[in-house]
């Protein structure tokens, strides 16, 4: 139009862009844009808080961990070779990088199929991998044993190579149990990456493990109120699970594990019960992962303890150890350990309370035991009133006063050998503080010391003690007492097998110093400085080391006579501590003997080694029957055969 009337138009550019007029195309690439911006920013807080679940934009962002986008990538890449760069893992204001590699940072923990079991049995590999373990270890005690048979047999050095190459040969030849998570069936797939935490199997599977629970490990170690505990699946089951606290859900999942693996049944393998166990332990653990420091329940404790029971069947030793020590700081900040505080609760929580502290104090001196380590609550672990021996019937969520009949005589309850238990290890962490200094290892002590002679004396006189007044249901028995095939299934029976084993086992590590001295004498560690080794050892340490192997060999033969009998024993992970424990004492009774045959020419002593021969053949029984699908009780099996190979000559 001015064109045609010969004008210059001129036109104005509007200072306001609100009637621009843009077209649809163009909203929706920007909107694709900015959508892609949102997708890629959801995948960078996704890698931060769960490196292991990955996804195609995530595995790029991780492989430029400056968290470019890998559009830039070759732009920056020749920005930065015209100008000068910093160090590498450094920027130019100094500040240092992680060097990620693969989207997760190195482990540093030992490899999962670690030479060293959870009861801190055997030790095959590098101890500093693993930590310290003081005098009244098993692995402590190995090595006095095989520097004698060392010294004895002149095999220095070959031992530990022949048993290495026994036990190649023998895997070869035996296969184990295949790994878990490796047979293609997904509901034993235990890989972590692969778990759904929140699954729940059907209701009549979760019946039947907290059966099993209640059944074989609740009765040992009664942390858990059963009518409780059923009360509240029944109504998360009513409700769909919508209502269900996290740490109880955990709980529940351990409670499973734990039914699993500490089962009886004679008609499921046992690697068919480790995958099962092992993957409810991995729910549990993936449910309070990265809250663990932030538990403060009585849930979370019993949590905890449960889940320190399940890695002592496990090689993992360290997650074993740390884990009940995070146990003891959530009870003691809870205040399970003072009297003062139980009496602002209800007098079931402060019977439950009460039951969980002394399941720490348990777990605590058993691993010190068998770790050899000092004790986290040794100066207040007993200060704490024993609980109740009433059932779990008797306790009511809104009772005023226990239901404890004092006119009738005292009568076994569910409760009464966990009491039992408490006393007896009460003496145990007692020879631990008295003979093994606590485990400390601040001195070099040779042997024992006429003031120890005085003490094994007075804590024998306090096992004795103990044992006069157990209850009638509950005595210590022999294997002569144990009928042909085990007897019936009975709890008491059963508790009763149990308590005689820990009753040896704790008189075993009683008078084990002097079989240490003796051992000492072998292989040349010499005289002590007080002159102790005259006639008073060969007569009061000859009658200790004596003692202690009397106590081994009723350990070997109750567990062989009921050694098909899963419904009599206690978990097999003690089963298989105790028959370890006392054929390495039998072993060290075998040298001691054969020094002093050679330096006292006593022929008694050749009927004495033969007789502890036969013992350790039995062990040898017993282990075969422990080690069919298990890894851990092969590895001490191939240890005890290769040692007998050099023990039985002599």
């Amino acid at each position: 139009m001015c064109r045609d009337l010969d004008f210059d138009c001129v036109y104005q550019q509007s200072a306001s862009s609100a009637n621009t007029i843009v077209s649809k195309d163009y909203i929706g690439r920007l909107e694709s844009r900015l959508l892609a911006v949102e997708n890629l920013l959801a995948a960078q807080v996704s890698i931060s808080q769960q490196r292991n679940s990955s996804t195609p934009v995530a595995d790029e962002l991780i492989e430029n961990d400056r968290g470019e986008s890998v559009t830039s990538v070759s732009r920056a890449k020749r920005k930065r070779e015209d100008s000068p760069s910093p160090a590498p893992g450094s920027s130019v204001s100094g500040e240092m990088f992680v060097n990620v590699s693969g989207g997760h940072l190195e482990d540093d923990t030992p490899a999962p199929d670690t030479v060293l079991d959870g009861m801190g049995a055997l030790n095959l590999g590098d101890e500093d991998d693993y930590g310290y373990f003081g005098p009244s270890s098993n692995i402590a005690f190995i090595g006095h044993v095989t520097r004698a048979l060392a010294t004895s047999v002149s095999v220095t050095g070959a031992f530990q190579k022949d048993l290495r190459k026994a036990e190649a040969s023998e895997i070869q030849s035996r296969p184990l149990s295949p790994r878990p998570g490796h047979d293609g069936t997904a509901e034993f797939d235990v890989r972590p990456d692969s778990v759904n935490i929140y699954a729940i199997p059907a209701e009549h599977k979760v019946r039947h493990y907290i059966s099993q629970y209640f059944q074989s490990a609740n009765i040992l170690y009664p942390y858990l109120h059963q009518p409780t505990f059923i009360e509240t699946y029944e109504t998360a089951l009513k409700d769909g699970f919508t209502k269900v606290r996290r740490t109880w859900l955990a709980l529940l999942n351990l409670v499973m594990a734990m039914g699993s693996r500490a089962s009886t049944e004679t008609d499921v393998s046992t690697e068919e019960k480790y995958k099962t166990a092992e993957l409810f332990y991995q729910r549990g653990y993936a449910l309070c992962n990265g809250y663990l420091l932030r538990l403060a329940s009585l849930d979370s404790v019993n949590l905890l303890l449960l889940m320190s029971h399940y890695l002592q069947s496990t090689r993992k030793p360290v997650q074993c150890w740390t884990t009940h020590g995070v146990a003891i700081r959530i009870a003691i900040q809870l205040g399970l350990h003072s009297t003062q505080a139980l009496q602002r609760y209800p007098p079931l929580e402060r019977e439950l309370r009460k039951r969980a502290w002394y399941g720490c104090v348990l777990l605590d001196r058993t691993l010190c035991m068998t770790f050899g380590r000092p004790s986290a609550i040794a100066a207040y672990a007993d200060s704490l009133e024993l609980p109740l021996d009433v059932e779990d019937d008797a306790l009511k969520a809104n009772m005023m006063t226990p239901t404890v009949n004092p006119t009738q005589p005292p009568a076994c309850t569910s409760v009464t050998f966990f009491i039992l238990s408490i006393t007896l290890y009460t003496l145990l962490g007692r020879i631990i503080d008295t003979l093994y200094g606590g485990n400390l290892g601040g001195t070099d002590q040779s042997g024992p010391t006429f003031t120890d002679v005085a003490r094994i004396a007075e804590i024998e006189e306090k096992l004795a003690l103990w044992r006069q007044n157990l209850p009638q249901a509950l005595q210590i028995i022999s294997a002569a007492d144990i009928p042909e095939g085990g007897g019936p299934p009975s709890q008491f029976w059963r508790q009763s097998i149990i308590l005689s084993l820990r009753y040896h086992n704790t008189r075993a590590l009683l008078h084990r110093q002097f079989a240490v001295k003796g051992l000492s004498e072998i292989w040349g560690a010499g005289p002590s400085t007080n002159r102790f080794e005259g006639d008073f050892f060969w007569n009061f340490g000859l009658a200790s080391i004596k003692a202690c192997s009397d106590s081994a060999i009723e350990t070997v033969e109750i567990i062989h006579k009921v050694k098909y009998r899963l419904d009599l024993l206690g978990f097999w992970w003690f089963t298989l501590y105790y028959t370890f424990n006392a054929s390495l004492v039998l072993v060290s009774r075998v040298l001691i003997v054969s020094q002093v045959r050679q330096l006292a020419h006593r022929r008694d002593a050749v009927l004495e080694t033969g007789n502890l021969l036969t013992h350790l053949e039995m062990a040898m029984e017993t282990l075969d029957v422990l080690a069919t699908g298990n890894r851990i009780a092969n590895r001490c099996r191939l240890f005890l055969k290769n040692l007998m190979r050099y023990v039985a000559p002599l």
